[in-house]
Parts: structure tokens; sequence; C-alpha cells
């Protein structure tokens, strides 16, 4: 049990490294250079550096650049590959509070935006919960809220076009 936490703890300590390193070592076009092109999105289990990169994207990420593209990919590799969120939380519980939050508001807005838009049926609220229950959690019920709703009357308006 104590080689585990001492594990843990230093896994932890090299994941915290490495996204500082990213922070103050790499561009932020070069950060969504690697984020648009890593293998995370083609498989169903991805690296800690990948998970590093993602975070930093989401945290640090101050460009427009790609931002699209990444949230289809996201969207993507989310739903062909729904255990990739159990890799996630391994990661997530690596940030500080404020970062984690970040980086769950910045996917759930990502997932949930091209979840909407690529269905071909009307949405029902509740569907978006049952096919990604990562996101059953208060602070990202009420981010999709806002989502959805922003969302419907766009929706309505290509189904009616």
């Amino acid at each position: 049990m104590k080689s585990e936490v001492c594990n843990l703890d230093r896994e932890n300590e090299r994941f915290v490294k490495l996204m500082d390193s990213i922070k103050h070592n790499v561009s932020d076009s070069t950060l969504v250079e690697y984020v648009v092109s890593m293998d995370f999105y083609k498989e169903p289990t991805s690296s800690s550096e990948e998970y590093a990169y993602y975070f930093c994207y989401c945290v640090d990420h101050k460009l427009d650049e790609y931002d699209e593209g990444i949230s289809w990919n996201l969207y993507k590799v989310f739903t062909e590959y729904p255990q990739k969120f159990q890799d996630l939380g391994k990661y997530l519980v690596y940030l500080l509070p404020e970062q984690e939050v970040m980086v769950k508001e910045r996917l759930c807005y990502a997932v949930a935006y091209d979840w909407i838009y690529n269905r071909t049926d009307y949405p029902r609220f509740e569907d978006f919960l049952e096919a990604y229950p990562f996101f059953n959690e208060p602070r990202l019920i009420d981010l999709y809220k806002r989502i959805y709703q922003n969302c419907l009357s766009d929706f309505a308006y290509r189904k009616s076009a």
C-alpha cells in the first residue's frame, strides 16, 4: 500500500512538472499544433504527455486557432471511446481544483456543441447526460443548459430550412 502511494505521488509530481514545462517552454501556436496532431483522437487510451498537452491547451491556450477542429475531434473520440473518460479522470486528479474545472468545462463545451449540431433528430436535454454521464455534475449541467438553450433556436432553424 505504501509503495502504491509513493508511485502515485511520483506520477503526480512528474505530471505536474511536465505541465509546468509545457506552460513555460511551449508557445501557444506550438501547443495548438501538438494538440491538433496528437494520436489522442485515434486511440482508446492516451499517454500522460498527451493529457498534459491537452490540459495545458484548456488552461493556458489564448489564440482561437483550430479550436473548432479540436472540438470536433474531442467529440468524435469521446463518443467512439467513452472509456477514455476514465483515462481523463486519472489525470484530472493531478490538477489544481480551478484547473480541473477549466478542463471539464472546456471539454463539456466542445462535446456538447458538436453533439447537438451533429444530430439529425431534435435533442432532448436528458439525452446528452445519458450519452455522456461524465458531465453529470451540477456545474457542468448548468453549462450544458446554457449551451442547449443557445443551440435550440439554431437547431430548429436548420431543421425548418
